[in-house]
């Protein structure tokens, strides 16, 4: 599906229980849509054909609160809300109906876009449509980890871009990206749109998941993202570290786990500055099998860790980054017995 720049299908009109069935969710859908926390569920992607998984992705513009509590729970004192002009990801019904419920595409509320997944050997087929109102500026899906042509970069290239590298407001189009061997991870995509530093800092970015066919999913499941959200984007006084688009612990996400449980976080950053992830109470292992307590990772890289979860309580999750840590880049996990 590519409007202008395509053949377009006639639209198909699906009912939530078809769209549910298509999806492999079935009679579970309504304890996926239940379990807010980032709890793992089957990928919410339309399998019409064996090895192809479709998402439907659409741009939006909208008003985003930083600190919707008011409050910065961690340190028990109130902190301004602040509010500035968002862009974000939804992924829909297909033909670009209703928006997904959280569950296998995350929470699916705004910042970040949703999570799109795949095995190896598997093509992930995304039908983007910008509906940014508001700038009417284009834009695009540009991914890592994965495989693809040029048409389905979705990077600006002045006047050798593509299609896909410019999709104005109102139009669509499908990228083809194919997940392999060397896909395996936690991959960042965003806009590389003409405006793409605007439009990222603004939110226009997500995740790519890619796991070995044989990997079972994980009981809870996090995906967060380490930014900072600046003045001449925002119009606030000065550069706000944020975990997800919100800013200081009870605004940022609360991630709840059980002793006992498979718990996965997938952590990425966009950005200029440097991170580091931290988890109090825990380690876990890094890809050569090393205890890991404060990974190091830059802008555009991200990193998955896993672990089985034995250690009840209230913990913090962080950029143990200090300046960023204090200015709002933290939140709670809570662990029950």
């Amino acid at each position: 599906m590519s409007g202008a720049h395509g053949a377009r299908r006639p639209p198909r009109r699906l009912s939530r229980r078809g769209f549910l069935c298509l999806t492999g969710l079935g009679a579970a859908a309504s304890a996926v849509e239940a379990q807010v926390p980032a709890t793992a569920a089957a990928t919410p992607a339309v399998v019409r054909t064996p090895g192809v998984r479709e998402y439907w992705v659409v741009a939006r513009a909208r008003r985003w609160n930083v600190s919707p509590t008011g409050l910065d729970d961690w340190h028990g004192r109130r902190v301004r809300e602040l509010r500035f002009n968002a862009l974000t990801y939804v992924a829909t019904e297909p033909d670009f109906g209703r928006p997904l419920p959280a569950g296998g595409v995350g929470d699916n509320t705004g910042i970040p876009g949703p999570v799109l997944r795949a095995y190896p050997g598997e093509e992930i087929v995304v039908h983007f449509r910008n509906d940014d109102r508001a700038t009417r500026r284009p834009h695009t899906m540009h991914p890592h980890g994965v495989a693809y042509g040029p048409e389905s970069d979705g990077t600006f290239m002045g006047r050798y871009t593509p299609p896909g590298g410019a999709v104005p407001v109102g139009e669509t189009f499908t990228y083809r990206w194919r997940a392999r061997d060397d896909s395996i991870g936690v991959w960042p995509y965003h806009d590389h749109g003409p405006f793409e530093m605007e439009s990222t800092e603004a939110g226009l970015f997500g995740a790519i998941v890619i796991t070995r066919r044989d990997d079972p999913l994980p009981d809870v499941e996090a995906t967060i993202y380490f930014h900072h959200l600046n003045p001449d984007l925002t119009r606030f006084r000065r550069t706000i570290s944020v975990i997800n688009g919100r800013a200081f612990a009870g605004n940022t996400p609360t991630v709840r786990a059980r002793a006992g449980q498979d718990v996965a976080f997938n952590v990425l950053t966009l950005g200029d500055e440097l991170h580091t992830f931290h988890i109090h109470g825990h380690r876990w292992r890094g890809p050569a099998g090393e205890p890991l307590d404060t990974p190091s990772f830059g802008p555009a890289e991200g990193l998955r860790a896993r672990f089985r979860e034995d250690a009840p309580g209230r913990w913090l999750y962080h950029c143990h980054v200090i300046s960023h840590m204090h200015d709002g880049m933290v939140g709670y996990y809570l662990v029950d017995p």
